[in-house]
């Protein structure tokens, strides 16, 4: 609306200054965005990498399963890596020597940093 109003010669509502320019006020946006929406999109770009094929249930081929908020194993029928098949990954263990949990995962970014998930080193949950 302030662009418009200076197109027509009328000077826009000044709100405050910024130093010696002054700031002027806008009419709050009527479109408030959608709660959970940008979680709901961004799901949906990564489930376009990450999906499941099912067998059409009429028997005309396959279908891409739409994943989002669905809980879903995605490894099924899985094989366990081998050593140093994946050198960059790391398992995280909780306790002492004789009963370690291994409980977490991470990856290795440098010689002496592992990156993983915040929940692994919360110490009230292990």
């Amino acid at each position: 609306k302030a662009i418009q109003d200076l197109r027509r010669g009328k000077r826009p509502q000044q709100c405050n200054f910024r130093g010696s320019q002054p700031v002027v006020c806008c009419e709050p946006s009527q479109r408030q965005p959608e709660r959970g929406g940008k979680s709901k999109e961004m799901c949906k770009k990564y489930a376009e990498s990450v999906y499941i094929i099912l067998p059409d249930p009429i028997g005309s081929g396959t279908f891409k399963y739409d994943t989002c908020a669905v809980v879903e194993p995605l490894i099924t029928n899985g094989k366990d890596a081998e050593a140093r098949e994946y050198p960059h990954m790391a398992l995280i263990g909780y306790g002492n020597k004789n009963s370690i949990s291994w409980l977490c995962g991470g990856s290795l970014i440098s010689e002496r940093y592992i990156l993983s998930a915040a929940h692994c080193t919360d110490s009230g949950s292990k």
